[in-house]
């Protein structure tokens, strides 16, 4: 009986011990987690706004892939909505919706655990010298329970903390090679290294109008030179444009890149190439739509920090005489930069 007195009396003093030092720890759990993106806010929020966008970033999701998931109400913004339902113990099943969606901005995330309560979480977007700062933030109320006071304070935090920062990081890594949408196209922008080399080109001051006339010339005089001297060509047509002047007159050189130099005279002449760091789009469709995957890098060097190191170029990989179809053509915009 002593020992039963005894075990009793330290079970006692165990639940005093914990009720004691739960009722000093704070009665809520707050977890925030931050992360600077270098990519446009727009690419940023959708992540997060569009729903099925989750598939590429949740922690949760990624602890069991095999969820089975039904989507309701509309794809993105306030009243999306998700249900899960995953054998994992770990996951279990809910749903998830969002709400007070401020574009660009703010999100709250409303979730309800089959079996386990509800929670909220925010995240909130704010420019951050050429990034976007996304915070995520989760607050739980354990009013004057001493277990869920303990365990908020040692377990919760550091669990949801570790999950968040992962969440956070696979945003990151998504939004910063995901594809620049302008004008209602998409471009995936490449970091490449350009090498040195020459080209035989011809150079011109001519109104925008003028171009197509002006390459037609360039293009087969620069073809005759390098067959004329059993010259190798390096590369496709390009044109590099030195000054883009929509309602003017736009200084532009087009020709074809040669492995080797070269002396050339009257209407052409052999420039020199620099290699180095630069930025690609590639564009697919008719000439004059190209100036969509300008607009696309243009964007990305903005949100990524970059400065253009010299006039861009524009290399038309199609031959429009061997492919009539204009939504096939291709053409790489591609950006020295610094």
């Amino acid at each position: 009986m002593k020992i039963l007195k005894r075990i009793g009396l330290v079970i006692l003093g165990v639940i005093l011990l914990v009720v004691i030092i739960g009722l000093f720890l704070p009665s809520s759990t707050v977890i925030e987690k931050s992360v600077v993106i270098n990519a446009p806010v727009e690419t940023v929020f959708d992540q997060v706004n569009t729903l099925k966008n989750w598939t590429k970033w949740s922690p949760w999701y990624k602890m069991d892939t095999t969820a089975n998931l039904t989507y309701t109400g509309p794809a993105s913004g306030n009243g999306a909505s998700y249900s899960w339902e995953s054998k994992n113990s770990d996951v279990g099943s809910g749903t998830l919706t969002l709400s007070d969606v401020k574009e660009y901005e703010h999100i709250t995330e409303n979730m309800v655990f089959k079996d386990r309560g509800e929670g909220k979480s925010t995240m909130d977007f704010t420019k951050e010298g050429n990034g976007v700062k996304v915070s995520w933030k989760m607050e739980m109320d354990h009013g004057w329970n001493p277990l869920m006071r303990i365990f908020g304070a040692w377990f919760i935090k550091d669990a949801l903390g570790k999950q968040f920062e992962d969440g956070l990081q696979s945003i990151k890594n998504t939004a910063e090679h995901a594809p620049v949408k302008v004008a209602g196209q998409s471009f995936k922008i490449q970091e490449i290294q350009m090498q040195p080399g020459f080209a035989v080109v011809m150079s011109a001051k001519i109104k925008e109008n003028e171009f197509s006339p002006f390459f037609g010339k360039a293009f087969p005089a620069a073809d005759g030179f390098i067959k004329k001297n059993n010259l190798k060509a390096a590369g496709a047509p390009f044109a590099i444009i030195y000054d883009y002047v929509p309602d003017g007159l736009s200084e532009l050189d087009a020709g074809i890149p040669i492995a080797t130099k070269a002396k050339a005279s009257g209407d052409l002449k052999v420039i020199e190439l620099k290699g180095g760091n630069a930025v690609k789009a590639d564009y697919y469709g008719p000439y004059e739509g190209s100036g969509a995957a300008h607009d696309a890098i243009d964007k990305w060097m903005k949100a990524n920090g970059k400065t253009a190191a010299g006039a861009p170029w524009e290399v038309y990989v199609t031959d429009p005489g061997a492919e009539k179809d204009t939504t096939k053509w291709l053409t790489e915009v591609i950006y020295p930069i610094k």
